[in-house]
């Protein structure tokens, strides 16, 4: 059974089998999700009725706003969306439902037509094609949307062979009975089709989901983010491609899932940098580049706090590079612990997860849970390449020494393009012996560079190039783990424990180095408090852990801040440590107020990592409250430190800190302040000797009017050493803290939000080193006046970031697999997208500092929302602007104003652009004008022996008139001029083309619409190449297109068209730059075009198409397509 039989199967079992759920007598919170289809407008909640004022409606995570973007129905349950969605977006819904069923309208047939009627009183008009067709439901459900099409084609063409493609789109939503909730979404795009007449694999499919849910069941299939939470130790977060399936029935709970794993997961741990927002590398698998990261499957705590992410929020991820930058709303500094949880791209294996949990209620508050989960990789189902019978025999060796899976990077071959020289490879061009693959091994590394202008590989030497030789065997891994553990609930308190097994198999290919594969391990927790009696309250906590050193902890929950868990943030000179492998630790707290003005506690545990890493921690707090609003707070904290913990010389470490701190909040004022000290001791031998002391004072103020609010905080940080040597404290450095924030809200208007930072670090004379210094800001200004007639936004921010210099490399692909080509009379590569070469960009050098600026500002007027007619409201004005810039210099007044001295400062910057946009719509019927300005110019100063200038300039005027009621005659002119230079040779190259045009569309008859469209073009071609010298031509271009289109009512349509394009330039064909000649050629080329569409019945299509071009020099080329379209 294919697939799609399989999706279809599954799809009317769940339809077939709900249940009709009870009606509770009070309004419960649900939420639907759904994938949207082509133009979806409107979406169905249900039969039921929406609590006024409960929903919140998502678009792809974007909160959308009532009486804005949407409108309710809360009667009917119906979201009215104000512009239609793109075919797949995922739309989210969140409400308050009232347990008032919406009763189906009843319908009442026409009685049938006698015998012999005319068709057209029996039979109503059709729906358009695509129409969504609704199926009510008998049990009274609103029933089912339905809606999409299945298409099968036949093309073939000059230069290709006939084929066979395919294209499926379905949408369903909707009830069937009274419980059952159905969303699915499946698309399918233009996929050969197999000899079983559909797309094999379910990840071929485009798209797919699907999910249908009642009151005690729940499938989810296709694309969906896979969540396993309840136990510690089998949990999952995963973006797949799959099926689960979930129920509960009385106190039984289940959930069980199958899927492919869309990427591998990784965790990173690294300290910040001060003054450094980003970017920092997210390097993750078995190669020394980073792989890409899968959108949005990361996972960002800064000091222990779960990050979100936006250019608005706190970082920002670039997923293509794997680089992850803050904003200036987090400041990072050396203290800053950042941990990241993502998922990235890997092709070796095809890679099969599934999981399952399950829990039952053994009585009241008692509960047991087995819980499940494997993944691992496909040995027989390599993604990359097939492994031979010598690579299986290697891999088969190596067990799970890593050093072993490295191989020579060429393979004979009759299509290669390098031969063999001794140990050496040499190109040959086409027609070599062996084709090879080099590795990046790193500047200065690598026996090989790379030769951007040949196009390939030359040996320069061991030791003296960037590339090796060699290529590194993938090998299939495999994991699994089962948990299971008991759950205890009572009033005020929770414990739970659960002990675990897994399976780390890291070389499936190989029975070596097996003996450590499998682990075990076990933990439990305890929270259990009281507020409310006699005597006060209390509050226990007590968790304990016990790892195996060979226990995978893949699927563990991370901890995102081990050092701030176990009280040594801040510790310097600390090596990083997983938190889990070979953990064994328990920890301790109690918490005890005998009233509202006392409270006190105090914690102890132990932790033991592997390599034996131990820390043993305690610590005790005091509060007093004398009056409402204000508390004070002391705290003591201890802890040790054995192993090698340490990157220098020490045979262990002592903490002992100790802080007091103070909040008062008294109306709209709140503050806060406290001062702290923390000694940190190593041990050498000798007894306690050398360490640090770190002090800090802090303050703030925040006041809160109406809707706004304002906020100032200080801090004041300062750090002292000794040595063995030494009986007192040197100073070493100071630092100090500034943040500001101010949100103004004074007018439903108008929106005003400023936040700074600033941070500078003086090092003590005679101490080695620098200091640092940052500001980091972000500015909001919003203002709606008139109704909104008047639309004004601008953000402004500033960041820290670092920037290395660039180098370009083009390797090549097989023919017509890449999107460049290489010109050899110019030496140079042009794009092309049926090349023989890529392009990537490498780093190079080390990173400097720089300070990022951007500006962005818009403007929107539309009078006629606001103001009675008059001939000026009938205009509507849009202006945008944005400036950037990434700058090595200090941050000066002229940097943040964007002065021109500094945005163009080649230099002084890494790079920098500004881009200027103004449109202009004006209506005086009958005639509709629009006018459209743009200019931009971007600096790239990154590339090596190549600083470039992008220029662009839009001019355009668009001018239509309806000449009675069945003609159209539109205008348009145009200016461009898109040019690139460069420091080293001036003018690169220059396009400055001119259009003018004109399009006539008549509807000649109710069945008949003609049209025509005559174009001239003017266009100058400026390029310098190395060698023969500058290159430049005008070329001329006119194009005739006339067409017409003739409808049959329902049943079908033809369309024809015909065009020719006369081009001429200013010098003969053959002196004509090939990366102009063949996008270009000279004399005249006709086209021609013919779409026959039928229709069959009301749901099915046929469409037979036709299309042809005549080059001149160039044989002519033909095109045929034969399509059947079915819509349901």
């Amino acid at each position: 059974m294919t697939a799609i039989n399989k999706a279809i199967a599954i799809l009317v079992f769940i339809l077939s089998s709900g249940a009709a759920g009870q009606v509770r007598p009070v309004a419960e919170s649900d939420s639907l999700v759904a994938v949207a289809g082509p133009g979806m407008r409107n979406l169905a909640l249900g039969d039921f009725h929406v609590l006024s004022g409960s929903e919140r409606i998502l678009v792809n995570g974007r909160e959308l706003q009532r009486d804005q973007h949407y409108a309710m129905d809360y009667s009917s349950s119906l979201v009215l969306l104000a512009a239609p969605l793109s075919e797949g977006d995922t739309v989210r819904a969140h409400f308050l439902r009232l347990p008032l069923r919406i009763t189906a309208p009843v319908v009442y047939l026409p009685p049938a037509a006698p015998p012999g009627a005319a068709d057209s009183a029996a039979i109503p008009s059709l729906p358009a094609p695509g129409e969504r067709t609704s199926f009510p439901d008998a049990a009274g459900g609103d029933g089912l949307r339905l809606g999409g099409n299945k298409s099968l084609g036949v093309v073939v063409g000059s230069g290709r062979d006939l084929s066979v493609e395919q294209a499926l789109q379905v949408s369903v939503n909707g009830r069937v009975g009274r419980d059952i909730e159905v969303n699915a979404y499946l698309s399918d795009q233009e996929m050969p089709l197999s000899t079983s007449g559909s797309t094999q694999e379910l990840e071929q499919l485009d798209r797919v989901y699907l999910q249908a849910r009642a009151p005690h069941w729940e499938v989810t299939m296709g694309d969906y983010d896979l969540l396993l939470r309840r136990f510690r130790f089998a949990g999952a977060e995963r973006q797949v491609k799959g099926v689960e399936a979930s129920g509960r029935l009385g106190g039984f709970r289940a959930v069980a899932a199958t899927a492919v794993s869309k990427g591998k997961q990784a965790a990173v741990r690294f300290s910040g940098r001060d003054g450094l927002q980003g970017p920092y590398l997210l390097s993750a698998g078995s190669g020394t580049e980073p792989a890409p990261v899968l959108a949005n499957s990361e996972r960002v705590w800064l000091d222990g706090r779960l990050l979100r992410r936006g250019a608005a929020e706190d970082y920002t991820v670039d997923y293509q590079q794997a680089r992850l930058t803050f904003t200036p709303r987090r400041l990072i500094t050396d203290d800053s612990r950042i941990m990241v949880e993502f998922q990235y791209s890997q092709e070796e294996f095809r890679r099969s997860l599934a999981g399952a949990e399950a829990e039952v209620q053994l009585a009241r508050g008692i509960s047991l849970g087995v819980g499940y989960l494997a993944e691992g990789d496909d040995p027989e189902r390599p993604l990359l390449q097939e492994l031979d019978d010598r690579q299986r025999e290697l891999l088969a060796s190596a067990g799970d020494d890593t050093s072993r899976l490295w191989i020579d990077g060429g393979t004979p071959s009759d299509s290669g393009d390098y031969d063999l020289s001794g140990s050496i490879y040499v190109y040959a061009g086409p027609g070599g012996g062996y084709r090879v693959e080099f590795s990046w091994a790193g500047a200065g590394a690598g026996d090989y560079s790379y030769q951007p202008l040949l196009g390939h590989y030359v040996y320069v030497g061991m030791g003296n190039g960037d590339y090796l030789a060699r290529r590194r065997l993938p090998r299939p891994e495999r994991q699994r783990v089962m948990a299971l553990g008991p759950r205890l609930r009572w009033t005020g308190g929770e414990a739970e424990a659960e002990g675990a097994w897994s399976e780390n198999d890291r070389n499936l290919l190989s029975s070596l180095d097996d003996g450590d594969n499998t682990g075990a391990s076990w933990s439990y927790g305890l929270r259990w408090g009281r507020d409310s009696l006699p005597w006060g309250g209390f509050k226990l906590a007590s968790q304990a852990c016990n790892n195996q050193g060979v226990f995978w902890t893949g699927a563990a929950g991370r901890q995102p801040d081990l050092r701030g868990e176990w009280g040594l943030q801040g510790w310097k000179n600390l090596r990083e440590a997983d938190p889990l492998i070979g953990r064994r630790s328990h920890r301790h707290e109690l918490s005890w107020w005998p009233g509202r003005f006392l409270r006190a506690g105090g914690g102890y545990g132990r932790l033991r990592l592997l390599d034996s890493l131990g820390a043993e921690t305690m610590d005790g707090w005091l509060t007093l409250s004398p009056f409402k609003g204000f508390e004070n707070t002391y705290r003591r904290q201890s802890a040790a430190l054995d192993g090698p913990w340490f990157l220098e010389p020490a045979r262990g470490g002592r903490r002992r800190g100790h802080s007091l701190s103070s909040r008062l909040a008294a109306g709209a004022w709140q503050a806060e302040g406290g001062a702290g000290s923390t000694d940190d001791v190593l041990s050498l031998g000798g007894g306690w000797a050398s360490g640090r002391r770190s002090q800090e004072l802090w303050t703030g103020l925040r006041r809160t009017f109406g809707r706004s609010s304002a906020g100032a905080a200080y801090r004041r940080q300062e750090e002292l050493a000794r040595d063995s040597g030494e009986a007192g404290w040197i100073g070493q450095w100071y630092a100090n803290t500034w943040r500001n924030d101010l949100m103004l809200n004074p007018w439903p208007s108008l929106d005003v939000g400023l936040e700074h930072a600033s941070m500078t670090k003086r090092l003590r004379p005679g101490v080695p080193g620098q200091g640092a210094a940052s500001h980091l800001g972000m500015l909001r200004l919003g203002w709606r006046p008139w109704r909104q007639a008047l639309l004004m936004a601008s953000d402004y921010s500033l960041n820290l970031t670092q920037a290395q210099q660039k180098r370009e490399e083009f390797y090549q692909v097989p023919a017509g697999a890449g999107q460049y080509s290489y010109d050899p009379a110019t030496g140079t590569f042009y794009p092309d997208t049926a090349g023989s070469f890529l392009r990537r960009v490498r780093d190079e050098g080390p990173a400097a500092g720089t300070v990022e600026a951007s500006l962005r500002s818009s403007a929107v007027f539309d009078p006629s929302l606001a103001f009675a007619p008059a001939w000026w409201s009938r205009a509507r004005m849009e202006f945008s602007g944005q400036a950037s810039i990434k700058s090595f210099r200090p941050v000066t007044a002229k940097l943040l104003g964007f002065a021109p001295s500094r945005l163009w400062d080649r230099q002084g910057n890494a790079s920098s652009g500004l881009d200027l946009a103004a449109d202009l719509w004006y209506r005086l019927e009958p005639w509709s004008h629009r006018f459209h300005l743009r200019w931009r110019r971007d600096d790239d100063n990154q590339f090596l022996n190549r600083l470039s200038t992008q220029l662009r300039q839009e001019r355009s005027w668009d001018v239509s008139v309806q000449a009675g009621r069945t003609v159209r005659l539109s205008f348009k002119a145009e200016r461009n001029l898109s040019e690139t230079r460069t420091e080293e040779r001036g003018l690169e190259s220059r396009l400055s083309p001119m259009k003018l045009g004109t399009e006539l569309v008549n509807q000649a008859r109710r069945d008949l619409e003609l049209n025509a469209r005559l174009e001239g073009q003017r266009e100058k071609v400026e390029r310098s190449y190395q060698s023969p010298g500058d290159f430049t031509a005008v070329f001329r271009e006119y194009t005739g297109e006339a067409g017409a289109v003739r409808h049959w009512g329902l049943s079908g349509s033809l369309r024809l068209s015909a065009g020719a394009v006369s081009r001429e330039a200013d010098r003969p064909q053959d002196e004509i730059a090939a990366e102009y000649a063949f996008t270009r050629p000279l004399g005249w080329t006709g086209f021609w075009r013919a779409q026959y569409d039928y229709r069959l019945n009301r749901n099915v299509t046929a469409t037979a198409a036709y299309d042809a071009r005549d080059e001149p020099g160039r044989r002519a080329r033909h095109n045929g397509r034969m399509e059947i379209r079915a819509y349901f």
